[in-house]
């Protein structure tokens, strides 16, 4: 009805994820795992991240980190640990997620890059 809120607006379509069951998933979603990183890690060592899904049932997730010196926390290990974590609890037990430590991701490329023909999923739902 003319004059009514909108509810929600979700964005750019392309930069959002499809899961199986028709489910978009928009990029707020992701912020959500590395302001945790931030929070109850207690650490800024996440410097650059790009998520590629290679098809709606396979997610990676490859985030440069600073070097730290030997003794610091949390390590690289839990780092990665805890996004996989992060990540697997929002695109579910039907997608597989991989996170993987580079040493450098080009500023120029796009930070989520899907391989999904979009054209062929009906979504029905964001999240």
């Amino acid at each position: 009805m003319a004059g009514d809120l909108c509810e929600k607006i979700y964005g750019r379509d392309d930069l959002s994820l499809l899961l199986p069951g028709g489910i978009a998933l928009l990029p707020t979603s992701f912020s959500e795992v590395y302001s945790k990183v931030l929070y109850d890690l207690k650490t800024n060592r996440l410097k650059n991240t790009r998520i590629i899904q290679h098809d709606l049932t396979t997610i990676e997730v490859q985030l440069v980190l600073d070097t730290p010196n030997e003794q610091a926390l949390p390590s690289n290990d839990m780092i990665l640990s805890f996004v996989q974590q992060e990540f697997q609890k929002i695109v579910g037990s039907e997608v597989t997620v991989t996170v993987k430590q580079v040493e450098t991701i080009e500023h120029q490329g796009p930070r989520i890059v899907s391989h999904v023909d979009r054209s062929t999923v009906l979504i029905k739902k964001y999240r």
